[in-house]
């Protein structure tokens, strides 16, 4: 009688411990799940964040009747630099999109930096490409995601024509 009670105490501790273990194992993938999705999001709010400062960027063009002068000090909206094919933007770190971008400051917070750069210029300057470089941030400024993209600006007899967008792509995020 006791060893049955005994078999009977051993199988219902293992039966506990199998349960406890899927249990424990149940809550390590949901919690891997969360944070997964988390990242995502925060990917997302930072891709979000970059692409509206390109239409920013599109919209100012936009009003512009001459070409800004590509020039080594910035005068917001723009600071437009002369093409640089070495810069591989994906490659810097933060500090250098601190000292070489403007940033964009929403509510007391940095939510992207911008680089502008003139690409090239045709037919005396009335027809513009510009290359432009975003690095977005989520509101924590835990993800930070890179887009470029490349606007066609027409400057022809001071009429602010629309700056059209070319194409766009978005590099890896950031990783410091």
């Amino acid at each position: 009688m006791h060893k049955q009670a005994g078999n009977i105490l051993l199988l219902t501790l293992i039966t506990a411990s199998l349960i406890l273990l899927m249990t424990a194992v149940i809550i390590e993938i949901t919690i891997i799940n969360l944070k997964t999705q988390q990242a995502q999001q925060q990917a997302f709010m930072a891709l979000q964040q970059a692409e509206t400062v390109i239409q920013d960027i599109k919209k100012s063009l936009d009003l512009l009747t001459i070409p800004p002068p590509t020039a080594l000090t910035c005068h917001i909206p723009f600071c437009i630099h002369q093409l640089n094919t070495a810069n591989n933007f994906f490659s810097q770190p933060l500090s250098w999109w601190q000292m070489n971008a403007l940033p964009i400051i929403n509510a007391n917070n940095i939510r992207a930096y911008y680089y502008i750069e003139e690409y090239s210029s045709e037919q005396k300057n009335t027809l513009v490409y510009y290359r432009v470089t975003v690095l977005g941030f989520d509101n924590d400024q835990t993800a930070k995601q890179i887009i470029q993209v490349m606007l066609v600006k027409h400057f022809v007899d001071k009429l602010p024509y629309s700056a059209t967008m070319l194409g766009w792509r978005r590099l890896d995020s950031l990783n410091d």
